[in-house]
Protein backbone atom coordinates (compact mmCIF):
# COMPACT_ATOMS: atom_id res chain seq x y z
CA UNK A 1 0.00 0.00 0.00
CA UNK A 2 1.36 3.42 -0.93
CA UNK A 3 0.49 6.39 1.25
CA UNK A 4 0.36 9.76 -0.49
CA UNK A 5 3.01 12.13 0.85
CA UNK A 6 5.16 9.37 2.33
CA UNK A 7 8.60 9.23 0.76
CA UNK A 8 9.76 5.95 -0.70
CA UNK A 9 13.06 4.66 0.59
CA UNK A 10 15.75 6.90 -0.86
CA UNK A 11 13.35 9.47 -2.30
CA UNK A 12 12.33 12.94 -1.21
CA UNK A 13 8.83 14.00 -0.22
CA UNK A 14 7.01 15.67 -3.10
CA UNK A 15 6.01 18.56 -0.82
CA UNK A 16 9.60 19.82 -0.68
CA UNK A 17 9.99 22.26 -3.54
CA UNK A 18 12.97 24.29 -2.32
CA UNK A 19 16.36 22.89 -3.27
CA UNK A 20 17.75 24.00 0.10
CA UNK A 21 14.93 22.25 1.98
CA UNK A 22 15.60 19.08 -0.02
CA UNK A 23 19.32 19.30 0.72
CA UNK A 24 18.81 19.83 4.47
CA UNK A 25 16.19 17.08 4.73
CA UNK A 26 18.29 14.57 2.79
CA UNK A 27 21.35 15.38 4.89
CA UNK A 28 19.43 14.83 8.14
CA UNK A 29 17.94 11.57 6.85
CA UNK A 30 21.38 10.32 5.89
CA UNK A 31 23.61 11.70 8.64
CA UNK A 32 21.17 11.67 11.55
CA UNK A 33 21.10 14.51 14.07
CA UNK A 34 22.87 17.75 13.25
CA UNK A 35 23.19 21.21 14.77
CA UNK A 36 22.77 24.34 12.66
CA UNK A 37 26.56 24.81 12.81
CA UNK A 38 27.11 21.28 11.48
CA UNK A 39 24.56 21.81 8.71
CA UNK A 40 26.15 25.11 7.74
CA UNK A 41 29.60 23.54 7.60
CA UNK A 42 28.55 20.36 5.78
CA UNK A 43 26.19 21.97 3.26
CA UNK A 44 27.73 25.39 2.79
CA UNK A 45 24.41 27.08 3.53
CA UNK A 46 24.44 30.37 5.43
CA UNK A 47 22.55 30.41 8.73
CA UNK A 48 20.42 33.30 7.47
CA UNK A 49 19.14 30.89 4.81
CA UNK A 50 19.22 27.79 7.01
CA UNK A 51 17.02 28.88 9.93
CA UNK A 52 13.86 29.63 7.91
CA UNK A 53 14.28 26.30 6.11
CA UNK A 54 14.67 24.43 9.42
CA UNK A 55 11.60 26.20 10.79
CA UNK A 56 9.52 25.27 7.74
CA UNK A 57 10.68 21.64 7.79
CA UNK A 58 9.87 21.40 11.50
CA UNK A 59 6.47 23.10 11.14
CA UNK A 60 5.52 20.76 8.29
CA UNK A 61 6.54 17.67 10.28
CA UNK A 62 9.62 16.61 8.31
CA UNK A 63 12.14 17.20 11.09
CA UNK A 64 12.13 17.66 14.86
CA UNK A 65 14.40 19.28 17.40
CA UNK A 66 16.39 16.97 19.64
CA UNK A 67 18.91 17.44 22.47
CA UNK A 68 16.87 20.23 24.05
CA UNK A 69 16.44 22.06 20.75
CA UNK A 70 20.13 22.24 19.83
CA UNK A 71 19.99 19.67 17.04
CA UNK A 72 17.59 18.56 14.35
CA UNK A 73 16.63 15.10 13.15
CA UNK A 74 14.51 13.87 10.22
CA UNK A 75 11.33 12.11 11.30
CA UNK A 76 9.60 11.30 8.00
Amino acid sequence: MTVVGEPKHGSLPEELSSSTAKLVYLYLRTAGDATPDQLQSALGVKKLTLFPVLHRLETEGFIETVDGGGSYSAIR
